[in-house]
């Protein structure tokens, strides 16, 4: 190589602050150029919605008892989502298109009772029951596009949800585990999991090549419930009124994404029960603790996955209708009530509130989101 090019073939291209500024320095010269900075899909549309709904409604024994029965189905085409795209295309944001589809599926059915006993006394009460089938019916033309979501970082920035065909829209996906290794025997038995130590999680070797790798992950939660429950309660007597509503979700799942693992950060108090020693705890929520993870003990898994189902009593309320008697010079009815909204919630999930709202790919992932205020609250209802 002739030596008057040593410096220019060392010195190279400089991609610093005008890396992105449609040029770049060569030898502290720069060289303007020019770069696609968006590209426009022009076939984008709305989304569609085919919905059905068939059911009847009757009343029995005196009108007393009501019963509602719905099927419906509802199927949502051309969902908006970011396809991938080959690398010879650059750095160009790739835009949005209708490329996710869905089908859902189910029951409603309301059974509802009324009864005035006496003159002063009212009961109406009615319980609802909800369950569904959600399904991902297309992605890319071919169908085998899998849509990660759902991102977070714990140590690492990971996704947990997927949509993709033939699947629950937004069904967590992860490795499974069973329990924790406890010797250095049991590692060498088991699939090949680099970096695992005693007192490492033990992963499961799904697909049985004899190694734990990325092709184990497999579905390990669905943010979805089997069913919902709710329960419609109203009383009055004489001039008081009660109401309350409770609200059920059983089966859905909850992704706790609480944790950080920063090093030298505060730790919940669960990690009092970890693995410190042979046969000292088998819990894979609980592993050794080490300042290095080369197991990746933090890898998206059923470790983070809870059962999500509660029981909410969602609002009280309980009010008193002056008399007419009373009123009739000002108002032509007055009342007075005292309210208690998101009064109790009954559930075995260890985070702050197991329902948790999101889109569709991150329906279930608990962030740490503010869980829903008890709310207390005075009112008057005046009708002049």
């Amino acid at each position: 190589m002739d030596p008057q090019y040593v410096g220019i073939v060392t010195g190279g291209p400089s991609y610093g602050s005008t890396a992105n500024s449609n040029g770049y320095s060569f030898n502290d010269v720069f060289f303007p150029g020019s770069t696609v900075g968006s590209a426009a899909n022009e076939a984008l549309r709305w989304e569609k919605q085919l919905q059905v709904n068939a059911g009847f409604d009757m009343t029995f024994f005196k009108r007393r008892f009501s019963l509602t029965a719905d099927y419906f189905q509802k199927k949502v085409d051309g969902l908006l989502f970011t396809p991938s795209a080959s690398l010879y295309l650059g750095t160009v944001p790739i835009p949005t298109a209708n490329i996710g589809s869905t089908k859902s599926s189910g029951i409603d059915l309301t059974l509802g009772y009324n009864q005035t006993i006496g003159k002063s006394f009212k009961l109406n009460t009615s319980f609802t029951f909800t369950t569904a089938k959600n399904e991902v019916t297309a992605t890319n033309s071919d169908g085998t596009a899998k849509i990660l979501g759902g991102y977070y970082f714990n140590g690492q920035s990971q996704s947990v949800t997927v949509f993709e065909k033939g699947q629950t829209p937004g069904y967590f996906l992860g490795y499974k585990t069973m329990g924790l290794f406890q010797n250095a025997a049991e590692i060498a038995a088991a699939p090949v999991q680099t970096g695992a130590v005693p007192g490492d999680i033990r992963f499961v070797d799904v697909n049985g090549d004899g190694v734990i790798s990325a092709a184990d992950q497999t579905k390990i939660g669905d943010p979805f419930p089997d069913f919902t429950i709710g329960w419609n309660l109203g009383l009055e007597f004489k001039n008081f009124d009660f109401t309350a509503f409770t609200y059920a979700s059983v089966g859905n799942d909850v992704y706790s994404a609480l944790e950080r693992n920063a090093n030298y950060s505060n730790k919940y108090r669960a990690i009092l029960a970890r693995w410190t020693g042979e046969n000292t705890t088998n819990d894979s929520r609980y592993p050794r603790y080490s300042f290095t993870d080369a197991n990746s003990n933090i890898r998206v898994s059923d470790r983070y996955v809870e059962d999500g189902s509660f029981i909410k009593i969602k609002n009280l309320q309980l009010g008193y209708t002056f008399p007419a008697k009373m009123t009739k010079n000002v108002f032509s009815r007055l009342r007075f009530y005292v309210q208690v909204k998101n009064a109790i919630t009954l559930t075995k999930y260890s985070g702050f509130d197991p329902e948790i709202a999101g889109g569709i790919l991150d329906s279930g992932i608990d962030r740490g989101a503010y869980p829903q205020a008890r709310t207390y609250s005075v009112g008057l209802d005046i009708k002049l």
